[in-house]
């Protein structure tokens, strides 16, 4: 069941089709969207519209719709994972082979760490610690953007 906004919680989105996500007790809040690196953009893309741009705009959107809901503020530093899914013409072996297990190829994980800082604040300067990892997921379902509150939930997850 999908749980109605309110209007204030709408006017926060400004209309954002929103994804699904959970913010849970220890702050630990999922996204369920495919994280991607930000595109490199030019003059010309604010009139042709590249789709990878136009994907990297509704990303970022997204992700900032998703903060003022949850309350999320990117501080001076940033603990995040990312899950990307496998490829669909991947063979059943293959995919059982690589779920779960670190993500290994393209986009760069500096790139996606730069989409979310940039689409979460104005001046992402101010970022001085950045950990972040990314893994592969399931095909079947779309990527996954986990942010933790501190360093501490970020490193326990490694245990």
């Amino acid at each position: 069941m999908t749980k109605r906004l309110t209007v204030q919680e709408w006017r926060a989105t400004q209309g954002v089709k929103l994804p699904r996500f959970t913010k849970h007790e220890s702050g630990v809040i999922e996204i369920d969207v495919t994280p991607m690196g930000k595109p490199r953009q030019t003059q010309r893309d604010k009139w042709d519209k590249r789709a990878c741009v136009v994907r990297y705009r509704d990303l970022a959107d997204q992700l900032r719709a998703v903060a003022r809901l949850t309350g999320y503020e990117l501080t001076e530093a940033l603990y995040v994972d990312f899950y990307l899914p496998m490829a669909k013409s991947w063979s059943k072996k293959k995919k059982a082979e690589k779920l779960g297990s670190p993500h290994d190829q393209k986009p760069d994980i500096d790139n996606m760490c730069k989409t979310v800082m940039d689409a979460l604040s104005k001046e992402d300067k101010g970022v001085y610690e950045c950990f972040a990892r990314k893994f592969w997921s399931e095909s079947s379902r779309p990527g996954r953007i986990i942010f933790y509150p501190s360093a501490e939930l970020f490193l326990q997850k490694l245990n």
